[in-house]
């Protein structure tokens, strides 16, 4: 559009003629380019990919999306879930966690949510972990699943190795369990 508008500019204010093949030339070398510098996959119907190759533009029809099943599993009876989340704002940035706690029939029973200041978004992960699991245990409820959308939280909890600045922590908080269980769920 820009190299049109140019062109009409040009025959209207400078009184120079309108090069219909320059203005087509430009055009699909500036298609090319940026599909060359696109890094995703255009979604296109099958007639504008046509148009799009036929002007030297590399596109190619997407295969469509994996829809993978999502579905929340209550614990077995006496088991309190905890499904908890970190983030941050950026990698380090301004973090928060949120956990949710359910029974086995799968009622509401309690939720937390809190601000921490800068940190990254693992610590945001295994402090959601950490503040879940304190806060069962001040209501007494002690055989808790905890569940995580970040596999390396999981796994650094589920083999004892958490973050330093919460070893401490940690180990206090397991000695008042009886039973736990951590799992990791995909992201939606």
């Amino acid at each position: 559009m820009a190299e049109i508008w140019k062109g009409r500019n040009k025959r209207l204010f400078e009184e120079i003629s309108f090069d219909a093949y320059s203005c087509s030339y430009k055009v699909r070398w500036w298609l090319r380019a940026a599909g060359k510098l696109s890094k995703g996959t255009p979604r296109i119907h099958s007639t504008d990919g046509a148009i799009l190759r036929k002007l030297g533009v590399n596109a190619s029809i997407p295969a469509a999306p994996r829809i993978r099943p999502c579905k929340w599993i209550p614990p077995d009876f006496g088991f309190i879930k905890l499904n908890c989340d970190g983030a941050a704002k950026g990698n380090p940035g301004p973090a928060g966690v949120g956990v949710v706690y359910r029974d086995d029939h799968g009622n509401v029973i309690g939720a937390l949510s809190m601000g921490m200041g800068a940190t990254t978004s693992f610590c945001a992960e295994c402090e959601a972990i950490m503040q879940g699991v304190e806060w069962a245990l001040r209501n007494n409820w002690t055989m808790l699943w905890v569940e995580t959308d970040s596999v390396a939280a999981c796994h650094s909890f589920g083999k004892n190795q958490v973050p330093w600045h919460m070893i401490t922590r940690w180990n206090l908080a397991i000695k008042g369990l009886q039973r736990l269980i951590i799992s990791s769920t995909w992201r939606e």
